[in-house]
């Protein structure tokens, strides 16, 4: 699939330092979500087939810590899908700092000069985060809405589909259940949180706005 890539922003993607300060927040959030899971399902941390250490303290944006009563409010389903949003979001810093994504990857030691992708690297990114999310909706549409499913929009959506090779937990899109479609989903909408607000320095984090999905995939 070839995607277009916009020219570079005339404002500058955030600097590393604050994006580095988003990393220890987000892989802080994740170890609260995954052990509060654990503890749920009544199983090891070690157990747990997300695996990530603690970063240590979290001195700058502790604005963006979950609260433990937020967590403690969510249900389970809730819990299992908000885990996997901030795994997202994980694994998307992991990439723009070059981190790599294994079984002990960390974001809290990475030097001051860590370097992250360039702008255009990153623009590339957020198309292809955004055309794969718009593919996964596309087909839960396509499951769930009969209407849609018969109209001339849903042929045309369809040609746009072919184009996108999309994956959910390992399966294509199209055979893969919906639970597994709507996990990888909330993972790409982290991906698409993260990058957005990487590349607007203005961007609020918790602005709704950061989720949204075009009609067209590109």
């Amino acid at each position: 699939m070839k995607l277009p890539v916009q020219n570079a922003r005339d404002i500058p993607p955030r600097s590393g330092a604050e994006v580095r300060a988003l990393a220890l927040a987000v892989q802080a959030n994740l170890v609260m979500l995954r052990l509060a899971e654990c503890r749920r399902r009544g199983i090891a941390p070690e157990d747990h087939e997300i695996q990530v250490a603690p970063p240590g303290a979290v001195r700058a944006l502790r604005e963006m810590l979950l609260a433990p009563e937020t967590i403690s409010a969510l249900g389970d389903p809730q819990l299992h899908l908000l885990l996997h949003e901030v795994w997202g979001q994980f694994c998307l810093l992991l990439w723009l700092f070059s981190q790599g994504n294994t079984a002990d990857a960390s974001l809290a030691h990475l030097p001051e000069d860590a370097e992250m992708h360039c702008a255009t690297a990153i623009e590339a990114k957020l198309f292809e985060v955004h055309a794969v999310l718009w593919r996964m909706l596309f087909e839960l549409r396509l499951r769930h809405d009969a209407a849609y499913a018969a109209s001339p929009a849903c042929d045309a959506d369809r040609s746009l589909g072919e184009g996108i090779p999309a994956q959910a937990l390992g399966k294509p899109v199209a055979e893969a259940t919906n639970e597994e479609i709507i996990v990888t989903l909330h993972e790409y909408v982290g991906m698409l949180v993260t990058l957005r607000w990487v590349l607007d320095p203005q961007a609020d984090w918790f602005d709704p706005h950061l989720r949204e999905v075009a009609e067209k995939p590109f």
